[in-house]
């Protein structure tokens, strides 16, 4: 174990992935911002145990180490994340049943701002808190704040079904065998011995020829501004047209990711009046073949950018299958460093490679377990970016289409 001077109960100690150190670096550099701070409201109905629900969160900071990790930079060469032995988590409760509806959603939207503007000290893990609300006699609404250096969307799927598991057990339900949790630190050494000449011939072959990030500019909204300011719209395709999509999309041997993205890429290419777009894409970072990787809790997604032409001639079936295999050759090299693929393009230094993200809602199979107990509906969170542009789809029976902006 690395050691740590000056630091107590302490587990563990180990580097930064590259993704880490560069939200590490932008969160010390914008105390104030609100990017990689994560905001989920969830409903809860039932007759709330709050207490077995603190003592579950218990078993689970217990269980994971990136829930036990700090970030420690002081006098060191490069940062460290630091697993503690024991981390308390804070946990909130306010009784609002007496309320009058306007005056709950009042105050929500202030706790929401209030606690955005809290922030999270790095050094004192865990990195995320929970507020707990009375809204009715059985209703409760759940607010978990958590910073994204942690864990990503995934995990946090995989912490809620772990969580309905043990709380049914704790209230007297059956007994549930969890996996045995998968530990961080194999990740990040498996992530830092990678070979980086692989990765700097792909993406060299990859970005070669394109030397001019075009700004992205919505006609009709003028150019972002350099603020911190950020807003969000949602589009919800019904049922029936989400369920069209899936099969247009089955039918051509593709998954409906691809054939989002590539409409992505086609409405980038109208706005940019250029026939090549270059964006970010966000991946799971995954891979399934280690054992427990599924059920994994950590920072595994990574932002990379893809290349797409648009040909005239071709069909939107073609499209979509070449957007998929994009995605495809990706993988091998998707823990690759932005920064170092920054420096292996032909962009100028100082531009970034792309001002918009796709990221699009991969989620774990559910987990066997009692979840009735827990019983947990719409969710709702509360994300941001640090570009100007970021589409957040979510493939649910009604396929969601969330765009953050600046």
């Amino acid at each position: 174990m690395t050691a740590v001077p000056g630091l107590e109960n302490v587990a563990d100690a180990y580097p930064l992935t590259p993704l880490q150190e560069g939200m590490l670096f932008h969160a010390l550099a914008e105390p104030g911002a609100d990017v990689f701070k994560n905001q989920r409201s969830i409903d809860v109905d039932g007759a709330l145990d709050v207490t077995a629900f603190s003592a579950a969160w218990e078993r689970l900071i217990e269980r994971h180490d990136v829930l036990r990790t700090a970030f420690v930079w002081e006098g060191l060469d490069r940062p460290l994340q630091v697993v503690r032995r024991t981390a308390p988590l804070e946990m909130n409760e306010h009784d609002w049943a007496g309320l009058s509806p306007d005056e709950q959603s009042g105050r929500f939207r202030r706790l929401l701002h209030d606690d955005m503007q809290r922030g999270f000290d790095l050094h004192s893990p865990p990195l995320m808190r929970m507020t707990m609300i009375r809204m009715g006699e059985v209703r409760w609404r759940w607010l978990w704040s958590s910073h994204h250096l942690i864990a990503d969307a995934w995990s946090v799927q995989v912490l809620l079904d772990e969580l309905q598991a043990i709380y049914a057990e704790l209230r007297g339900g059956s007994a549930f065998d969890l996996p045995e949790p998968f530990t961080y630190r194999d990740f990040v050494g498996s992530v830092l011995a990678r070979d980086p000449a692989d990765d700097e011939a792909f993406w060299r072959s990859r970005l070669a020829g394109f030397t001019d990030p075009h700004r992205l500019e919505v006609p009709g909204i003028p150019p972002a501004p350099n603020t911190a300011g950020h807003d969000a719209l949602t589009v919800e395709l019904d049922e029936g047209a989400s369920a069209g999509l899936r099969t247009a999309a089955a039918a051509e041997g593709v998954t409906v990711n691809s054939a989002v993205l590539a409409a992505w890429a086609v409405q980038l290419s109208r706005w940019t009046r250029e026939t090549e777009v270059v964006f970010g894409t966000t991946t799971a970072g995954r891979d399934v073949t280690v054992p427990g990787m599924e059920r994994a809790v950590g920072l595994f997604i990574n932002t990379l950018p893809i290349r797409l032409a648009l040909e005239a001639d071709e069909s939107v079936g073609d499209f979509w299958r070449r957007a998929q295999r994009h995605q495809q050759e990706l993988y091998p090299f998707e823990q690759s460093s932005l920064a170092a693929v920054q420096r292996w393009s032909n962009t100028p230094a100082g531009d970034a490679l792309f001002e918009s993200i796709f990221v699009f809602g991969n989620r774990p199979a559910a987990a066997p377990g009692d979840k009735s107990s827990l019983a947990v509906r719409d969710v709702d969170f509360f994300e941001h970016s640090n570009y100007p542009l970021a589409v957040l789809v979510d493939p649910g029976s009604s396929l969601q289409l969330r765009f953050v902006y600046d």
